[in-house]
């Protein structure tokens, strides 16, 4: 063994030594992009301040530009897509769409907590559907008032074709063969129609259940709903992190110390961003500051979302995975009785967020998820 003061001894606790370290760290891209955003906030002003816009979302003065500037402050993960050294992201998508992409999923838990719901004592002066289907006003930074939105009436349509039974017997290869059927009656609708014809026609109380079943809001005797502020703001922080390993030069390698993870062998690229982020939290969380801040009550959630419960509703919902790849693992969970209904929906919840915010829209607009 080298002695105190030998070359050897020197060498290991140099500064090029715990550099090299540093570079290799699962999350070291992460890490130095974000020395380039704006700094993190301490830990307990962090979960502070978590917890007061959580308590504030259900606020009817609390608008969704308060919203918006209280997650730039949180969350400095969200720079990432926007920072010029960002690169490309690996959906086809730029990284700032991809960013916009986060933002509207953002915006679409804020509508979601704020519902008016006439079963719902008190959240009659609460703009969830309108916000959700139309997005703020540029001038007055709120949504459409509701006396607007009473005087439209949906454009005339044409009326909408029947499915042809034969059609829906067909196999699949013939359907695939054929030709698209036209939907005259979706194709002649325009933004805003769609937009009135979905908030009118939804069914608010089955979303307002599952926030209510994922435990973001609870509900008690006489119908009051009280938002959960520690599950609130879980969600809120896998929100804003979800998608960062979007962005292509992000995504780690597996180190020898953790291979197999997740399908990808010791040296292999991360190239799913799920499982990237998962690697990430797993083996690297403090790279992730509005993550490692956390307390573990709320990281526990967010690592059940992200790590344990290894199923992806997009690939059910689009059909890019065989049964024993999707539900295979959640099967497991739900037979040995380790995973609690709640958790369930705190996903379903989170995907449907995800989901509403997939079309990239520009921040000036603030438009409807």
């Amino acid at each position: 063994a080298a002695e105190e003061g030998t070359p050897d001894s020197e060498n290991a606790c140099s500064p090029s030594s715990a550099r090299s370290e540093e570079s290799v760290r699962p999350g070291a891209e992460v890490v130095r992009l974000l020395a380039l955003a704006p700094a993190a906030l301490a830990p307990d002003v962090y979960n502070a301040r978590l917890i007061h816009v959580a308590g504030r979302i259900r606020d009817p003065s609390y608008t969704l530009y308060g919203f918006h500037d209280d997650c730039v402050l949180l969350f400095p993960e969200l720079h990432l897509y926007t920072l010029p050294a960002a690169g490309r992201a690996n959906s086809g998508h730029s990284s700032v769409d991809e960013g916009l992409r986060t933002w509207g999923a953002l915006y679409a838990l804020f509508w979601l907590l704020r519902l008016s719901l006439q079963d719902v004592p008190g959240s009659e002066k609460l703009d969830g559907q309108r916000g959700f289907c139309f997005g703020v006003d540029a001038r007055t930074r709120l949504p459409p008032p509701l006396s607007s939105l009473d005087e439209l009436s949906a454009s005339p349509r044409p009326a909408r074709p029947a499915l042809v039974p034969e059609t829906l017997l067909a196999s699949t290869s013939a359907r695939l063969t054929a030709p698209k059927q036209v939907d005259p009656w979706l194709d002649a609708m325009a933004d805003c129609d769609k937009r009135l014809v979905f908030m009118r026609s939804m069914d608010w109380t089955q979303l307002q259940r599952l926030v209510e079943d994922a435990g973001l809001l609870m509900r008690d005797e006489h119908g009051y709903v009280s938002v959960q502020l520690q599950r609130t703001g879980a969600m809120l922080a896998i929100t804003a992190l979800h998608d960062i390993m979007k962005v292509e030069h992000l995504r780690p390698t597996v180190r020898a110390e953790h291979a197999p993870f997740g399908g990808y062998a010791e040296g292999e690229l991360v190239r799913d961003h799920d499982v990237a982020l998962s690697y990430i939290l797993e083996h690297d969380p403090d790279a992730l500051p509005s993550f490692a801040a956390l307390p573990p009550s709320l990281q526990a959630p967010v690592r059940f979302t992200q790590v344990k419960l290894g199923f992806n509703h997009g690939w059910l919902v689009q059909a890019e995975a065989p049964p024993g790849a999707l539900f295979g693992h959640f099967y497991e969970l739900i037979q040995a009785e380790t995973i609690a209904p709640s958790d369930i929906a705190f996903y379903f919840l989170h995907w449907m967020t995800d989901l509403a915010g997939a079309v990239p829209m520009p921040l000036r607009t603030y438009t409807g998820s």
